[in-house]
């Protein structure tokens, strides 16, 4: 037994643990989704590419949350890795045949779709090198750009996810 009293663990040392930000941003969307009700009865009308796409765009953001929160470099990392570029490969791929924006053509948007189908090839093999910076720079980049940014552009009015959440 010590003679020091026990502390209890600071905020900072509470902010490092890998489970925190995972919990924190699914309170946060749990709490959107009951608060906002959105009408999941639009899935039902979607086209299969676009059921595809939105499914791998949740489970590439859910996953992607973990991994950037997660230990760098473990056995999880590393093989959650392998899981997460095969979805954004499905969401990038899956992008490509979603037109309904501009019927028959690609919107701006397909440039990320465009970027993340060169970056992710150039992320793994940055990993297996071990160029940490580069594989770090490039997984975030797609994580940002590729679900946070273009994500956001679902939610403008007249787009699905807008009618889902607020229409």
């Amino acid at each position: 037994m010590t003679d020091f009293p026990m502390r209890s663990p600071s905020i900072r040392q509470w902010l490092t643990k890998p489970w925190v930000v995972p919990a924190a941003v699914g309170v946060v969307m749990t709490a959107v989704v009951l608060v906002l009700r959105p009408n999941l009865s639009l899935v039902n009308e979607m086209s299969p590419v676009v059921r595809v796409h939105l499914a791998a765009a949740i489970v590439a953001f859910g996953l992607g949350v973990v991994m950037l929160s997660s230990r760098k470099g473990a056995s999880f990392h590393r093989k959650a890795g392998w899981i997460w570029a095969g979805v954004m490969a499905i969401v990038a791929g899956s992008s490509f045949f979603i037109t309904e924006v501009t019927p028959g053509r690609w919107w701006f948007i397909h440039l990320l779709s465009g970027w993340t189908a060169i970056s992710l090839p150039i992320a793994l093999i940055a990993a297996r090198r071990h160029s940490v910076k580069t594989h770090k720079r490039f997984m975030t980049g797609m994580f940002f750009g590729g679900l946070v940014i273009a994500g956001a552009f679902t939610f403008l009015p007249g787009r699905l996810m807008y009618q889902m959440f607020f229409g």
